[in-house]
């Protein structure tokens, strides 16, 4: 063989055995950028779940107050409407010269099936529309209800009032006007009202 064919075959031998330490450099180079790349995106992980966990509190104390919102006003709105209405409907099914069935009682207590004591019927008493605000309150004329809605004998542990009042109608003696205010006394909620106002005919 000749001088410049073994040079030539030593330097072909030499590449040869540098050809996996370069592999095994590009490997660790590889390994090395795959777990940057894996450190970055948990550093993007972890900043993402903290953004939605505080957005998740941030719409959870929405629903809270609105929550506390519905149950202080909703609630005591609806009751009294419906305490207001079912006065409203008792005072209304009476007769139009009725002046001593005692609707403070549930049923009505009216002659003869029953003997009213403190009865006003459909009296005139035009006790609180020009007051109401004030909180008037005339004997006959006024009931308490518990939390359930249930009729009560005094104003003690009445979480509801009702009162009501009857107008003759000066120019048409056919006419009365009945009027209910039904309203909470609960003092955690927000002062609630609701008023009804009718016409009651001597027709009926």
């Amino acid at each position: 063989m000749s001088t410049r064919a073994f040079k030539a075959a030593a330097q072909t031998k030499g590449k040869l055995h540098k050809l996996p330490r370069l592999r095994e450099a590009g490997s660790h180079y590889a390994n090395s950028s795959s777990s940057g790349e894996e450190g970055f995106t948990l550093i993007e992980t972890v900043f993402a779940v903290a953004i939605l966990i505080i957005a998740v509190v941030g719409v959870m104390s929405l629903f809270g107050t609105t929550f506390k919102m519905n149950r202080w006003q909703g609630d005591p709105s609806t009751r009294t409407i419906e305490y207001a209405q079912d006065k409203m409907e008792a005072l209304l099914a009476l007769s139009f010269n009725d002046w001593t069935s005692d609707t403070t009682v549930f049923p009505t207590c009216s002659t003869p099936n029953c003997t009213p004591i403190n009865g006003k019927g459909l009296k005139d008493d035009d006790s609180f529309h020009s007051t109401d605000d004030a909180g008037t309150v005339v004997a006959g004329y006024v009931d308490y209800l518990d939390a359930n809605g249930q009729l009560l004998t005094s104003s003690t542990g009445a979480m509801y009032r009702r009162r009501w009042s009857i107008k003759d109608d000066t120019n048409n003696h056919s006419l009365k006007m009945v009027t209910v205010v039904a309203e909470s006394l609960s003092s955690t909620t927000l002062p609630v009202r609701t008023k009804l106002v009718c016409l009651k005919t001597g027709e009926n």
